[in-house]
């Protein structure tokens, strides 16, 4: 610590020993509660991972879904996605993808993947394109449960079986993120 003297020099004094003591107290504390506040969010992400990996509803929704899939164009991974929506392991399930046009290249990827139901629905002019997509979609179908995903996502086989499982009776459910 220093300090100026009449002759306005600066001289070196001794440190004030109380003040630095506290400060050290206090910059102990506040480590002792952020390394205790980490422990306790370690242990929490923990707890939540371990229920996250043994999650299994307790109840099973019956009823036919129906899982409607708009889509646009082709990315690196749609063959797989698709692949993904249609192995599901929910025992009574149908898929209705819908585009806008048979020139968009995912009409000919979903036929040659074996898509059995490809819906057209024309060029939207009231709203966006997905949304007239999923509209067309609903008026022509008839299902118990509607549930909508998306063609760049890929879900794993019991995806559609834990999304519908805690189901009340209500009868929509959605895999948008």
């Amino acid at each position: 610590v220093w300090r100026r003297t009449a002759a306005n020099t600066r001289v070196a004094t001794e440190p004030d020993v109380g003040v630095a003591a506290f400060t050290m107290l206090a910059i102990d504390i506040l480590a002792a509660v952020a390394i205790l506040q980490g422990i306790v969010t370690l242990l929490d992400g923990i707890r939540a991972a371990r229920h996250m990996r043994t999650f299994r509803p307790v109840g099973r929704r019956s009823g036919r879904a129906m899982v409607i899939c708009p889509c646009k164009g082709i990315d690196r991974e749609f063959d797989e996605n698709v692949r993904s929506i249609l192995d599901q392991d929910y025992p009574s399930y149908a898929v209705t993808f819908v585009v806008e046009s048979e020139e968009d290249e995912a009409y000919a990827a979903l036929k040659r993947l074996g898509a059995k139901n490809v819906l057209v629905a024309g060029r939207a002019s009231t709203c966006g394109q997905k949304v007239h997509n999923l509209a067309y979609a609903v008026r022509l179908v008839e299902a118990d449960i509607y549930v909508f995903c998306d063609s760049d996502a890929r879900f794993p086989r019991t995806w559609l079986s834990k999304l519908t499982a805690t189901l009340g009776p209500e009868t929509v459910a959605t895999g948008y993120r």
